[in-house]
């Protein structure tokens, strides 16, 4: 009897291992993809304002959540024509 109680937590442990293990790979792997696609034109406007290091740490650490929100007024896109509209007036 304990045998066949077993069975169904092993074959459910097997499958959760099995569906879980490439969800999160693939998770991983599109959030980085999402992650540098939004950074390289961050990265163009810190290398055109000739920023350092240590400020560009700062800012991407202040940026970094809002890297990851899905609406786009959040992102970076509205930070960076903030900063733009900024430096016309």
């Amino acid at each position: 009897m304990k045998i066949t109680s077993r069975i169904p937590f092993l074959l459910y442990g097997y499958l959760a291992t099995e569906m879980l293990a490439p969800f999160f790979a693939t998770f991983l792997v599109m959030n980085a993809v999402f992650f540098l696609v939004k950074l390289i034109p961050f990265l163009n406007f810190v290398i055109q304002l000739h920023v350092g290091f240590t400020d560009f740490v700062r800012l991407l650490s202040y940026l970094f959540s809002k890297y990851f929100s899905l609406h786009p007024a959040h992102g970076l896109n509205a930070w960076h024509n903030h900063m733009l509209l900024k430096t016309v007036h």
